[in-house]
């Protein structure tokens, strides 16, 4: 699809949300924009729905239009990145046996505009019967991609126009599968101090039969870099906050030994003067100890994560 005919397309976003009966990945997040601020949480959505904001002032009428419009669909998110047409899927096939999927979108306010980003990711190439003769290894990842849309300030004609698309953001998963999203918790988004957005998106994924929970991150670059290897999208690894071992414990006295638990994190920004934010994660519930026993997580099991300029990750703090 050329981007002349994606422009047009855009433009219709309100005339094809209201067709849509098809839910999204991530819509709880998508449908209302958040507002980051430096080194904090940024603003839940809800507080936008209503037309005030979290103290309760009254919203501009720019911040209303992005919480009413309907953000881009799946399929425009997929067309903007592979510049082909979907046929209005959320998934479809590209090249040399990879295939695209749509995985997630958020919308966000930043220095005082509104954006949305589509996430997908595509499959390794594969060639010939290798699809059909090959098991995808633990570690076959998957290449993280994106398409951000800024929303127009003209009242006369509020919609949501492309700003940029990425082909490569990063690699994660594994079995040649994305980490998959937790629809029972927020994302959360935070400005840095020099003006770039950190987004955490709760993520699982299965390891010897346990439901492992993380925070898949991200940053946001809004203004070029002088390093051309940047992109304005990354993805900065993930962060474990708890898991379920349910599937795979001895609740039934089997005799594996592996105790039943399960424990959650709670995320929060520590603020920095310069650079990305660290990263504190409190659990709660329970989880196992290094001697394989069940425990219970209190305070002292609080995790702080700093980002590693030379790994390009964050990693836990010593």
């Amino acid at each position: 699809m050329s981007v002349g005919k994606f422009a047009l397309l855009l433009a219709a976003l309100p005339l094809l949300a209201a067709c849509s009966d098809k839910p999204q990945q991530g819509d709880a997040n998508a449908n209302a924009p958040a507002t980051a601020r430096p080194a904090a949480p940024a603003s839940p959505a809800s507080a936008h729905q209503a037309g005030t904001d979290q103290d309760g002032s009254r919203m501009d009428n720019h911040s209303q239009n992005a919480a009413a419009i309907a953000p881009p669909k799946p399929s425009q998110v997929l067309e903007a990145i592979y510049q082909k047409d979907s046929h209005g899927q959320d998934a479809m096939a590209i090249a040399n046996g990879s295939e695209a999927k749509y995985w997630y979108g958020y919308a966000f306010e930043l220095q005082g505009k509104h954006y949305y980003t589509g996430f997908a990711y595509d499959t390794p190439d594969k060639f010939g019967k290798q699809d059909e003769e090959t098991t995808p290894a633990p570690d076959a990842k998957v290449t993280l991609t994106q398409a951000t849309f800024e929303l127009a300030k003209d009242a006369a004609a509020p919609g949501w126009s492309l700003l940029e698309s990425e082909r490569f953001i990063g690699e994660f998963g594994s079995f040649e599968k994305a980490d998959a999203i937790d629809d029972q918790v927020k994302a959360q988004g935070a400005a840095t101090a020099d003006g770039r957005l950190l987004l955490a998106v709760p993520t699982w994924y299965l390891a010897s039969g346990s439901r492992i929970k993380s925070f898949s991150l991200f940053v946001y670059r809004p203004t070029p870099s002088d390093d051309p290897d940047d992109t304005s999208w990354t993805y900065l690894g993930n962060i474990p906050r708890g898991e379920d071992n349910g599937a795979a414990c001895d609740a039934d006295g089997s005799g594996n030994h592996v105790p039943c638990v399960t424990g959650a994190g709670t995320l929060s920004f520590v603020p920095a003067d310069k650079g990305l934010p660290e990263l504190r994660v409190a659990l709660a519930g329970t989880g196992i100890d290094d001697a394989g026993q069940k425990k219970t997580y209190g305070a002292a099991d609080a995790a702080t994560y700093r980002f590693n300029p030379q790994s390009k990750v964050y990693e836990a703090a010593k």
